[in-house]
């Protein structure tokens, strides 16, 4: 996306249906309830769209030719899910790394 307000209130506009839609999934029990929606919302859509502007790369990197195609997504979506349902990290160490820093900042 560029810099246009065009592209702007699409990017927001994006990021409100996903916030909406993630609301959802916690009142539903599916997703787990964040203590920055506005914020994951925006992180979520941004990782999605990322492939966007890293597709020659990712493609590369996957070893698939065609981003779009269906090799690609079979190969990425299943990693996606199991990093988003399971997360990335076993403890929360960095977690409360960030906490400490933030209490020390206070930026919290």
């Amino acid at each position: 996306m560029d810099g246009t307000p065009e592209a702007a209130a699409l990017f927001d506009e994006i990021v409100e249906t996903t916030a909406a839609w993630l609301e959802q999934g916690s009142a539903e029990g599916w997703v787990r309830p964040a203590d920055d929606p506005r914020a994951r919302a925006a992180l979520y859509v941004t990782w999605l769209l990322a492939p966007l502007a890293f597709g020659e790369h990712l493609s590369r990197v996957l070893g698939v030719a065609d981003l779009h195609g269906t090799d690609a997504p079979l190969r990425y979506s299943r990693t996606s899910l199991d990093m988003l349902t399971h997360g990335v990290f076993t403890d929360e160490r960095l977690l409360g790394a960030w906490d400490a820093a933030a209490t020390k900042r206070r930026i919290r």
